[in-house]
């Protein structure tokens, strides 16, 4: 394939042409130098991603070298040194950085350069989603314990799963101690069992689900209360509220029978069934070949999934979950593969991409409530605005399969070498994406394009703040990180 809209380099310092600065006529662009990259490590043992851009994308963190010791630069301003060095991470709101550091022969958690206690390792650190505390798990004397903003736990032989729920006001995580796994809760074991997985906090609110094995049987607990046993547990969901609880249950056991089929891969003769609130949804007995994704809408009244059948293609389908679960709404269309469906943020509509093989030809379309758009070269996961009923995506069209397009609320823009990174503003206001041209990357914000630049930094590449305006962490051709803040006039 030409294109993979997703696949900006990390760091496009290899474009050394760069337009020269031009402001347009109604979008403001203001610039912020912030450090000058001589040297990008990349990805290293021990510390993973070397350059880091904060999620509001107006900050960056880099690992710098300094004869033989490193050290994580913020801004440009150099941190301590250190012989080696542990990963890093932003807080939510971007204000605070934190990584791990050795302190003598032990290591400790630095957070905005200020550290904390030492421990023989420190590890999976996780942020509050206010940003006001940062919790980890910690090695010593070979048991593990989890530090829970500078409070310390009982000790495990093993901890997993360490996240907050939706407040922050409680943190969980999945423990083990002689050899039963449990869910420990703000310092309380809530439940026990042989092993227990996929542990998860609803959207809103404290519900939680986890899957929990005794002997060869599997159940899903919901907020503690225990479902049906099960052989295995797969695409553990919850809805936003926490109220309603779905996963694929696998039944049954062994293979399909194929009389005189010789060397043929195996037809599973489990059935997987579709469980929501414990009520089995949508099954086929030795027919389901695998189940992709499970997604509950933002009122969570509603679920869609996406299901693939033995030797007929990927389908798309959609039920309604209001108190009683009603019947299961298929939608008629086959594919040969589907994209996680989107729910609108008025969960009035759904929208997926998908693949057809048509002859010696792959062709993808977007499908919005069941109707699929014309077809394309490629296309990319589909967008709504947070607000209405807008849809907007990329596409490379048919007949011109070395540019790309946007498509939003069904108009399209001009062509581009590509696109990535569709994004709207909080309020609804504001479409952007970065695209490539003929002179290097840039943004474009309501349809107005941005200076070019030599490339994007970061995994997250662009961010907007709620007065609306977008902000980028740009480098230029004499490799230096700059802050772009683009306003609409």
């Amino acid at each position: 394939m030409k294109h993979n809209f997703l696949r900006f380099a990390l760091l496009a310092l290899s474009i050394m042409a760069l337009a020269p600065f031009s402001k347009a006529a109604d979008l403001s662009v203001k610039e912020t130098p912030l450090t000058t990259i001589n040297e990008y490590l990349g990805t290293l043992d021990g510390v993973g991603e070397t350059l880091l851009v904060s999620p509001d994308c107006q900050h960056i963190a880099l690992v710098v070298k300094q004869s033989e010791e490193m050290g994580w630069q913020i801004d440009g301003e150099a941190q301590k040194y250190f012989p080696e060095i542990g990963p890093g991470l932003w807080s939510p709101d971007s204000k605070h950085f934190a990584y791990a550091a050795p302190d003598g022969n032990k290591w400790r958690f630095l957070v905005d350069g200020k550290g904390g206690a030492s421990f023989d390792k420190v590890m999976f650190p996780v942020w509050n989603p206010d940003s006001s505390k940062i919790s980890y798990i910690a090695q010593q004397n070979g048991k593990f314990v989890i530090i829970n903003d500078n409070r310390k736990s009982d000790s495990f032989d093993a901890i997993s799963a360490l996240q907050y729920n939706a407040d922050g006001s409680s943190l969980a995580a999945i423990v083990k101690k002689d050899g039963k796994d449990s869910v420990w809760i703000d310092g309380k074991l809530q439940a026990s069992a042989d092993q227990i997985d996929q542990f998860v906090w609803s959207a809103h609110g404290s519900h939680y689900a986890y899957a929990a094995r005794d002997n060869a049987s599997w159940r899903v607990f919901h907020d503690n209360s225990p479902g049906k046993a099960v052989e295995s547990v797969q695409l553990l969901t919850l809805s936003p509220d926490g109220q309603h609880v779905a996963y694929i249950g696998t039944i049954g056991s062994g293979y399909v029978a194929q009389p005189g089929v010789v060397n043929q891969a195996q037809i599973s003769a489990k059935t997987q069934l579709l469980l929501v609130d414990e009520k089995t949804l949508d099954s086929e007995a030795g027919a389901t070949f695998t189940f992709t994704g499970i997604i509950f809408s933002p009122d969570s009244q509603q679920l869609a999934w996406t299901a693939g059948y033995f030797g007929q293609g990927m389908t798309a389908f959609q039920a309604t979950t209001a108190g009683q679960l009603e019947t299961a709404t298929k939608n008629v269309l086959q594919y040969s593969n589907i994209s996680e469906p989107v729910w609108s943020a008025d969960s009035a509509h759904l929208a997926y991409g998908a693949i057809q093989i048509v002859g010696e030809n792959i062709v993808k379309y977007v499908i919005t409530d069941g109707k699929p758009s014309e077809t394309y070269y490629d296309i990319t996961q589909p967008v709504w605005n947070p607000t209405a009923s807008q849809l907007a995506y990329a596409i490379v069209p048919m007949d011109a399969q070395d540019k790309s397009i946007v498509i939003s609320n069904g108009k399209p823009s001009p062509k581009y070498d590509t696109v990535s990174d569709l994004l709207f503003s909080p309020d609804g206001k504001y479409f952007s994406y970065l695209a490539l041209g003929d002179k290097g990357p840039f943004a474009v914000v309501n349809g107005m394009q941005s200076p070019t630049y030599g490339g994007f930094l970061g995994k997250t590449k662009s961010s907007f703040d709620a007065a609306g305006h977008l902000h980028l962490m740009m480098v230029t051709k004499k490799k230096q990180a700059v802050h772009v803040e683009l306003g609409v006039k």
